[in-house]
């Protein structure tokens, strides 16, 4: 049985999670890796997750966490990351009741944070808008209705 990457998230979350915080910062203040909180910090820790997996299969204790704050003063938000998920472990108490006790786990950080936040909501609208801006760009696509003739739409061919 082969050793999964070294860049694995059940071996080291803290790449997966730093790479989804910095796709995200436009709608944040700011953040930060809470790297001592977390684990594995250092390749010898990296290496004895790397054993414990390739004997039990199994990654007890890797977690990556963060310190986020959010937009708008809205709070700021500490983050677990882990085989789970990503967790709500902490928040501001203004931002306490956002999230029910038994609801503090999402699939990905934009679920977490459209959960959390109106102005990382309002903020992703706002990339997303600055991304379309001046239409949708030239098609890749031609449309050949009849090119045949025999009376149907024929299906568009690629163009290059």
């Amino acid at each position: 049985m082969s050793s999964p990457p070294p860049d694995n998230i059940l071996l080291d979350p803290l790449p997966e999670l730093t790479a989804a915080l910095e796709s995200h910062a436009f709608g944040l203040t700011s953040f930060s890796i809470l790297t001592g909180e977390s684990y594995p910090r250092n390749e010898q820790e990296r290496e004895a997750v790397r054993a414990q997996h390739a004997s039990t299969g199994g990654t007890e204790g890797v977690v990556g966490r963060a310190r986020l704050v959010l937009l708008a003063g809205e709070g700021v938000v500490l983050v677990r990351f882990d085989q789970r998920g990503y967790t709500v472990e902490s928040t501001t108490p203004t931002r306490d009741a956002a999230i029910p006790e038994d609801q503090r786990t999402f699939e990905s950080l934009d679920a977490l944070l459209i959960a959390l936040s109106p102005a990382y909501v309002a903020a992703m609208q706002s990339e997303l808008m600055k991304r379309f801006e001046g239409g949708p760009g030239p098609s890749r696509w031609r449309d050949l209705d009849d090119s045949d003739g025999d009376g149907a739409e024929d299906e568009p061919a690629w163009i290059d």
